[in-house]
């Protein structure tokens, strides 16, 4: 469900006008593709049914349920192979990529060898930037273009590069910014995927992370916290380039009820 979720997030943002008549068929296939490996729909079940919808569900593909953290401290064999460097997003992308190179999966196939270079190289941009590790760098880098008013994304391919990756993060953490019945389900299930968490760190004698323990957890500060300092600064920056009061009314409206 989450790579549908994200997939959402991002066909709305790069479907709102100002950046849909001006996104072309390849950038927009990139885009979904790069979703699909984040949301675990991309297996080789989700290619013969779904086929091109897959597109964005790259950023979670083969997601063990657990954080970048807990492989670090419990040295699971993958932040061996990854450096201890956005393990789950180098993985799922790099996952995905071998999935698809298949032959009974590559549906790609058709893309000109330019082409493929180009969606490789967009898909592997914007899963990496899903990592929080990188979130306030990426943050901070398009407020200080728009305040510098030097965020021309028409024509400038690294700024390009940076709409599109704030597209794929906001669809990542766009709960919030929706109707309280749709943002309450997720709550549960990211809840419950805490708590899985926090019970394989209890069971490893590992310190449990913050909100994970499931016999001490305050809701409303976890998603306070996820509110104030990670969402709300993230569709607020994007707010100064195309207005979207109807999704800040909605984060209102939700951290109020908290």
């Amino acid at each position: 469900m989450h790579a549908t979720d994200v997939l959402h997030g991002v066909h709305w943002v790069l479907g709102l006008d100002t950046i849909a008549t001006q996104t072309s068929p390849l950038e927009l296939l990139s885009a979904y593709v790069a979703a699909i490996i984040h949301g675990k729909l991309l297996s080789e079940v989700s290619l013969r049914c779904f086929h091109l919808t897959e597109v964005n569900s790259a950023k979670d593909y083969d997601h063990p349920g657990v954080n970048n953290n807990f492989l670090i401290n419990s040295r699971h064999p993958k932040s061996v192979l990854y450096n201890d460097r956005s393990i789950l997003e180098n993985h799922h992308a790099a996952s995905a990529f071998a999935v698809m190179s298949e032959p009974q999966n590559n549906f790609l196939e058709n893309l000109s060898p330019a082409d493929y270079k180009t969606l490789r190289a967009t898909v592997i941009d914007m899963v990496l930037a899903t990592d929080l590790a990188h979130h306030f760098a990426i943050l901070s880098s398009f407020k200080a273009k728009m305040a510098a008013r030097n965020f021309d994304w028409r024509s400038v391919t690294d700024d390009r590069k940076l709409l599109f990756q704030l597209a794929i993060k906001m669809g990542d953490v766009s709960n919030p910014a929706k109707p309280w019945y749709l943002y309450s389900k997720w709550v549960d299930r990211i809840f419950e995927e805490f708590f899985n968490q926090g019970d394989k760190e209890r069971e490893l004698g590992l310190p449990i992370s913050p909100f994970m323990d499931r016999t001490n957890c305050n809701f409303a500060n976890c998603q306070l916290s996820f509110i104030d300092f990670i969402v709300s600064p993230l569709f607020d920056a994007f707010n100064t380039l195309i207005p979207i009061p109807t999704i800040l009314e909605y984060m209102k409206q939700n951290r109020s009820r908290w």
